[in-house]
C-alpha cells in the first residue's frame, strides 16, 4: 500500500468517526451544580411519594437530565449524572425538570444522600408522618434550601376552581359552593401551608397555581362520591351563565367542566 492510499484511508476514517460523533448525545458536565427539590405525594397512593428536580439555569428544551433514585435497604441515594444535549434543534429555553418516583415509603425517617456526578455533596433525610412529609439536608450544597415540607392530602379530598364568565351571575357561584359542601366533608382548621398541587394560607383559603379568571371560587372537601359533585356541575353548566370549573382529586383524576358542554373532559392524571 502506497503512502497516498495509507493516507487516504486515515482521512476517510476521521471523516466517519467524526460523523457518527455528531449523531450521538452530547454529555454536558459544565452544568450549575444547583438545583431546587420537591417532594410530592402521589395522588394514586397516599403512601408513595416522588421527587421532583428542577434546573435553576436555563437549557434547549429538548435537552435533559439524566438522574435517577436508588433504594439500598432503605438507604435512598438521589443521584444526578449529567445533562444531556439532543442531536435535534431547539425551539426554545427552559429551566429542565425530572420526576423521580421514591414509590412506598413508611412512617418515620429515610436517610437521603444527593450525590451530583459520582459525589456525595450533601446527606439529608426524610420524615413522614401522618399530617406531613418533610425533606431535610444537612447544607445547601447542590440544593437551592435545606428544608421543604408539604402537607398530606386527605385520601378523600378533592380541590379546585369554579369560575363564571360575568360578575351579573356571582351569586350561581355562591350557590354551588352550598351545593357541594352539603354533599362533602368539610376539613376543620386544614394545616396550613402546601400541599404541593395547592396551598392554604392563615386565612383558610385555598391557593392554586393558575386561576384563570377573576370570578371564582376555591376548594378543598372531601367526598367518596366525586360523582355527586359533577352531577351539581353538570346542572350549573346547563344554566346558560358561563360556568367553569375543574376538579382534582386525590386519586389523580381531573375533571374539566366547560360552559354549555356534557360531559366533562376527564384526565386520568395530574400532570407534573
Amino acid at each position: 500500500m502506497n503512502k497516498i492510499n495509507f493516507l487516504f484511508i486515515i482521512l476517510v476514517s476521521i471523516f466517519l468517526a467524526s460523523c457518527q460523533k455528531d449523531n450521538e448525545p452530547v454529555i454536558i458536565y459544565d452544568i450549575n451544580d444547583e438545583f431546587n427539590i420537591e417532594i410530592f405525594q402521589e395522588l394514586n397512593n397516599s403512601n408513595s411519594f416522588f421527587l421532583k428536580l428542577t434546573t435553576l439555569d436555563e437549557y434547549p428544551d429538548n435537552y435533559r437530565i439524566e438522574a435517577d433514585v436508588t433504594n439500598n435497604n432503605d438507604k435512598l441515594e438521589l443521584n444526578i449524572y449529567r445533562i444531556l444535549k439532543s442531536n435535534t434543534a431547539s425551539t426554545k429555553n427552559v429551566t429542565l425538570s425530572k420526576k423521580l418516583a421514591l414509590n412506598t415509603l413508611s412512617l418515620g425517617t429515610h436517610s437521603l444522600d444527593l450525590i451530583i456526578r459520582n459525589s456525595v455533596v450533601n446527606e439529608g433525610a426524610i420524615s413522614i408522618t401522618p399530617a406531613t412529609v418533610e425533606l431535610d439536608f444537612s447544607t445547601k450544597q447542590g440544593i437551592t434550601a435545606k428544608h421543604y415540607e408539604v402537607n398530606r392530602i386527605d385520601p378523600t379530598g378533592y380541590w379546585g376552581v369554579a369560575y363564571i364568565e360575568s360578575t351579573n351571575h356571582i351569586i350561581y357561584l355562591d350557590h354551588f359552593m352550598q351545593k357541594i359542601k352539603a354533599v362533602s366533608t368539610e376539613f376543620v382548621n386544614p394545616k396550613v401551608g402546601n400541599y404541593g398541587y395547592f396551598s392554604i394560607d392563615d386565612q383558610n383559603k385555598i391557593n392554586l397555581p393558575l386561576i384563570p379568571h377573576d370570578n371564582y371560587k376555591t376548594f378543598y372537601l372531601g367526598t367518596t362520591d366525586i360523582n355527586a359533585v359533577n352531577s351539581y356541575l353538570q346542572d350549573y353548566k346547563s344554566y346558560g351563565v358561563g360556568f367553569h370549573a375543574t376538579i382534582y382529586t386525590a386519586q389523580g383524576q381531573v375533571f374539566h367542566h366547560t360552559a354549555n358542554s356534557s360531559p366533562p373532559t376527564i384526565l386520568q392524571s395530574i400532570k407534573h
